[in-house]
């Protein structure tokens, strides 16, 4: 129904009842004085025309209340809903927290690459979209920044939420469950069982997940789950932490005090822990974020090239970490950085990037007279702009976390 036929109905069904009546009446009183009963026929024509005269005011008001507007916007709105029950069951568990345009981007738009395993082989039915945010298992989807563990012998995947996905005996069949425990255990922070307070842990972190995961930083809430689990497993007091942890998985606030502690008494070298790619993944970065907020400012001048590496990707975890240590920076050399950076970035055509020194200069209220400077009409400009424009609105495509961890990136 559109919004004239919408209308046209009502008022059809008004004239209808109207035109009902007068012919109703005129039998009633037509049978009824054949019959010889005239006053009887007068009180059941009044009657019905009580009734009738109430269905047409009823009629009369929809007609005064009718919003063609408000109706096309419940058409689309049903037909959504239709489309997210058809699709949602892909996307097990979470669909049904997704929105429409979120599940649409996520089955329909998103390009997916098969994952390349150790033999060099494609795993057609295991696959990973480019933002490596999503992983394709058979047809079925699940956002990996969610996903924790998997136990190949059961083959149960393991959600920060306390959901256990049981997934198609097909994957042992075709070993494709070898080549996803390899994936994720490539991805870092896995556990090969079920930890016993995940969804406590999701709570503290992420209390409003009922209503708000939609809208969530989901990589965000990772990090935090991953933090506490880490002070749970973690000892009170914590007197050495190995280079293997620190890269490896995220680190309690007690193993980063010790690892403080070495470096200022000279047993590490801070330089050593500033290098992004020795990190396993986008959530373990953040413990060299965290690191440097934790010394004083002659540590932090050191990491000014690890934390603009940190601003990379706007979706990731370690973006939000950083922002609040890079804005420590004194303000003359945040600004010379600004500048330098994002005339670099522009150069490169690296877009994400430019997207977080543009997001810092907003932060800050400051221009970076290079990007004014720039001709507005140049089709580079256009995609910077065309990219904030659209930030928050359509899924970005940015570049998987580059740890040399992922060979499907490479392909």
């Amino acid at each position: 129904m559109d919004e004239e036929s919408g209308f046209l109905k009502l008022f059809i069904i008004l004239v209808g009842a109207l035109a009902g009546y007068a012919g109703v009446s005129r039998f009633i009183v037509w049978m009824c004085g054949v019959m010889g009963d005239i006053q009887g026929a007068e009180a059941f024509s009044n009657i019905v025309g009580m009734g009738l005269f109430v269905l047409g005011m009823n009629l009369l008001k929809k007609i005064m209340e009718f919003r063609p507007g408000e109706l096309k916007e419940k058409i689309i709105d049903n037909r959504k809903k239709t489309a997210c029950r058809e699709y949602a069951y892909q996307i097990p568990h979470f669909g049904e927290k997704l929105t429409y345009k979120q599940i649409i981007s996520i089955i329909k738009k998103d390009k997916f690459v098969p994952y390349v395993n150790a033999r060099g082989k494609k795993a057609k039915w295991l696959q990973v979209n480019e933002a490596d945010k999503w992983v394709r298992i058979l047809d079925q989807y699940y956002p990996l920044d969610l996903i924790y563990g998997y136990n190949i012998d059961r083959n149960v995947l393991y959600a920060i939420d306390g959901t256990e996905f049981e997934l198609p005996e097909m994957l042992t069949q075709k070993y494709i469950d070898h080549d996803l425990k390899r994936f994720l255990e490539d991805r870092g922070c896995f556990y090969e069982g079920k930890l016993d307070n995940d969804f406590t842990h999701f709570f503290e972190v992420f209390p409003g997940y009922k209503n708000e995961l939609p809208k969530a930083d989901w990589s965000y809430i990772r990090y935090k789950w991953e933090k506490a689990v880490a002070l749970e497993r973690s000892p009170k007091i914590v007197t050495r932490c190995s280079y293997r942890d620190f890269f490896g998985r995220v680190l309690s606030k007690p193993e980063l005090e010790s690892v403080v502690k070495d470096i200022q008494d000279g047993r590490k070298e801070l330089a050593e822990l500033l290098y992004a790619e020795d990190y396993v993944n986008e959530y373990t970065l953040c413990n060299g974020v965290e690191l440097l907020g934790m010394l004083d400012e002659s540590y932090r001048l050191q990491g000014i090239d690890f934390l603009f590496e940190c601003l990379r990707d706007v979706d990731e975890a370690c973006f939000r970490i950083a922002m609040p240590q890079i804005l420590r920076l004194p303000e003359e050399i945040l600004e010379a950085q600004l500048e330098a950076r994002a005339e670099t970035a522009y150069k490169d055509k690296d877009v994400l990037r430019l997207a977080g020194l543009l997001y810092l200069s907003k932060e800050i209220n400051y221009s970076i007279q290079y990007i004014e400077n720039i001709n507005e009409a140049s089709e580079e400009y256009e995609e910077v702009r065309k990219f904030i424009a659209d930030e928050g609105e359509e899924p970005a495509v940015p570049k998987g976390f580059d740890a040399g961890a992922y060979a499907y990136q490479e392909e």
